[in-house]
């Protein structure tokens, strides 16, 4: 029985001898990929973000003057600008901050703006910066999925204040039309002369 023991520990050595290398390469394999997925996640966070081309909206003078004093606008406005030269985790660690800005325009948003075009671009801007900041607070958090939602965000801005400027020239063509004295209809004048009667 000894013989048998001491022979059954040897074919278990032998065996697990057998069994070492191909482990030692299993592990030099996983170590090999998982550092080439850092060093491309590495690439994938550094790189810059790319934003669709559109247009850059300025504010017409009364709806600077009428946001001047919302703090929250230009907070707002600030963040989306600074995000133009983030890189993914740039984003990702300012992701918070930005969907904090909208929250706070939404909640302070002036009385004359609650329209339905600028209630409906807010609403879009809370959406976009909520799930980036989820995306961006996953663990194994994607770059290309936090960059499709950062490059949303500053064009959706853009549309935010195509209808704050229109929300303000309605207000004041219609504080314009109450203002001015509506104009009096004049009747055409009929000249009245004496019947000339009919020639035979």
């Amino acid at each position: 029985m000894i013989g048998f023991s001491k022979f059954r520990i040897s074919i278990c050595g032998t065996f697990l001898l057998l069994l070492f290398p191909f482990y030692s390469c299993q592990n030099e394999q996983t170590e090999h990929v998982k550092k080439k997925m850092e060093q491309e996640d590495t690439v994938a966070f550094t790189k810059k973000i790319e934003f669709p081309d559109y247009s850059q909206i300025s504010l017409t003078p009364i709806a600077k003057k009428k946001t001047a004093n919302w703090t929250d606008f230009s907070t707002a406005e600030i963040e989306v600008e600074r995000m133009l030269g983030f890189t993914v985790r740039d984003v990702a660690q300012n992701a918070e901050n930005i969907a904090q800005s909208m929250s706070s325009l939404e909640k302070t948003l002036p009385e004359e703006l609650h329209t339905k075009p600028v209630l409906a671009r807010i609403a879009v801007l809370v959406s976009l910066t909520g799930m980036l900041q989820q995306s961006t607070a996953n663990p194994v958090a994607k770059a290309d999925e936090i960059e499709t939602f950062a490059s949303k965000i500053p064009p959706a801005f853009e549309n935010l204040k195509i209808h704050v400027n229109e929300a303000y020239r309605e207000g004041l063509e219609d504080f314009q039309a109450e203002v001015e004295p509506e104009k009096p209809i004049l009747s055409p004048i009929i000249k009245s002369g004496p019947i000339q009667k009919e020639k035979k």
